[in-house]
Parts: C-alpha cells; sequence; structure tokens
C-alpha cells in the first residue's frame, strides 16, 4: 500500500523522477500514440517530456485492485493544463512494469 501512495502522490505532482524510482528493468509504456517496451531511463525521458508538455493539475485514482496476491493495478484519471488522460499501471513485486 505504501508504494501505491508514493505512486499515486509522484502523478498529483506530474514528477517522472519520483516514478522512475518504482520502474522495473523494463516499461511497457503507452503515451498519448507511442506504445513501446523502454528502458527504465528511456520511459524517465518520455514521461518527463510528457509532464512538461501536459503539466499535472490532479491525479485521482479510481480503482486499485490486486491480482493472486503478485500483481497491482492502478487505474485513474491524470488532469493536466492540455486535458484529461487515462492512467492504468500495472506493478508487480512493487514495480511498475506497464
Amino acid at each position: 500500500a505504501d508504494v501505491n501512495e508514493e505512486v499515486i502522490a509522484a502523478l498529483k505532482q506530474g514528477r517522472s523522477s519520483e516514478l522512475v524510482k518504482y520502474f522495473d528493468e523494463k516499461v511497457s509504456i503507452k503515451l498519448i500514440n507511442q506504445e513501446d517496451v523502454l528502458s527504465k531511463s528511456q520511459a524517465e525521458a518520455n514521461l518527463k517530456y510528457f509532464f512538461e508538455k501536459h503539466p499535472v493539475k490532479n491525479f485521482s485514482s479510481v480503482h486499485i485492485s490486486t491480482v493472486n496476491n503478485s500483481a497491482q493495478y492502478i487505474t485513474g484519471n491524470l488532469e493536466t493544463s492540455n486535458g484529461l488522460f487515462r492512467v492504468s499501471l500495472l506493478l508487480r513485486r512493487n514495480l511498475i512494469s506497464q
């Protein structure tokens, strides 16, 4: 639960440097219309660029669920100065993998 709270806090603040602490070595990431499996550093660079172009106003988690005690999903809405985005995260072993 602590990891979830820290991930949600990082999203609310639009802080890619805080989110990357929880990235797995490879992260499947989809931002707007680009989707790829990236290294931790590549994913952080893309996320940082996204947050620069879309300053975060707020993030509200809509649903948090656990699957087989091994994976957690966090879904929510990211409100930015340029619109509303749907966010879905998959955490395995307390690391963001997707």
